[in-house]
């Protein structure tokens, strides 16, 4: 993809793959590259004809792709909220639905750990791929939006900004998503989440303020697994130069680029949608794996019951229009 960071680990078929279809895709001899995403997908989708391991994956894909779009449309909004309540997009959390696929199929343990939720609308999402998958998700928030502590390039928040309360987010979750995969924890993270001592598999950060995405890492970063993947909001494509090093030095992005320094790594960032950015660490899993999701989109979206809806309709005019030819004369 045009623009994508070159990558100091080099990412392969295998690594973007998930791990029980790796030996297939090694004995067919798929090129070692991710950037050939489209041979990649293709392989996949004509395995699926044959193949319980890829069938499943694409199952997986489509299902959390539609699941998400339907949530989208059905998610209540409210009248001047930003985004009327909804910060993501189905696109950007299929990104991380991909993720947490590849986790499970390495045997990777540990809870996805997501930070500021808004209104609910990803928890919800996410915890349908959590239920899929058997693992668990954990939410926390202060459920009273940001903090009043603003930095440099920050000046336009204001406390409070994104609230959702407890009681509305769980509510939200337990409509359009599977509340019983769901743990709340309520407050602010430099108090609550040290506290919090279970193994993380994935880290998803929509937290808007470089001191926020400060207190989330400082107090969890040693219950990341080694394998586990940092996601956050927040970042642009010219955030991230094309070396994979993050280039700007406010808000979250440069509080993520700060804490990798600071314990002596280097930070390899790639752009995934929207504001949304993938960071990774020396082992994680699933390095590359972005080109394939972008690859299949197009399969999905075909897929989806909106674009085959529509294609019904198309259809359907010409019939009905004969129908009433021939009862009318």
């Amino acid at each position: 993809m045009p623009g994508s960071p070159r990558r100091d680990r080099d990412a392969t078929t295998l690594s973007v793959l998930p791990a029980d279809l790796a030996p297939q895709a090694a004995a067919a001899g798929l090129p070692a590259a991710p950037e050939r995403g489209e041979d990649i997908a293709g392989w996949l989708i004509e395995t699926a004809r044959r193949e319980p391991a890829a069938r499943r994956y694409l199952y997986f894909l489509k299902s959390s792709y539609e699941a998400f779009h339907a949530i989208e449309e059905c998610f209540p909004r409210s009248p001047g909220v930003t985004g009327g309540g909804i910060g993501t997009s189905p696109e950007e959390l299929l990104h991380i639905a991909n993720h947490l696929y590849l986790l499970a199929t390495a045997e990777v343990p540990g809870v996805l750990l997501e930070c500021g939720c808004f209104k609910g609308f990803s928890a919800a999402c996410l915890s349908q791929a959590c239920a899929f998958l058997g693992r668990d998700l954990v939410v926390a928030d202060s459920f009273q939006g940001l903090p009043g502590k603003t930095g440099a390039g920050e000046e336009g928040y204001r406390p409070g900004d994104f609230r959702g309360g407890r009681e509305e987010v769980e509510a939200n979750v337990r409509l359009f998503g599977r509340i019983e995969r769901v743990r709340f924890v309520e407050g602010w993270f430099r108090d609550t989440l040290a506290e919090f001592h279970e193994p993380i598999a994935l880290l998803w950060m929509d937290v808007d303020l470089y001191a926020s995405a400060t207190d989330v890492l400082d107090a969890v970063w040693g219950k990341l697994d080694p394998k586990a993947a940092i996601f956050s909001h927040e970042f642009l494509p010219e955030q991230i130069g094309l070396d994979g090093r993050i280039v700007h030095p406010q808000e979250p992005p440069g509080a993520i680029r700060d804490a990798f320094a600071a314990r002596g790594l280097k930070e390899l960032a790639v752009h995934l949608a929207g504001w949304l950015a993938r960071i990774d660490r020396p082992e994680t899993v699933g390095i590359g794996a972005e080109s394939l999701v972008r690859a299949l989109l197009p399969h999905l979206r075909d897929l989806d019951h909106r674009a085959r809806a529509a294609r019904q309709a198309i259809g359907l005019k010409p019939a009905l229009r004969d129908f009433f030819r021939r009862r009318l004369g």
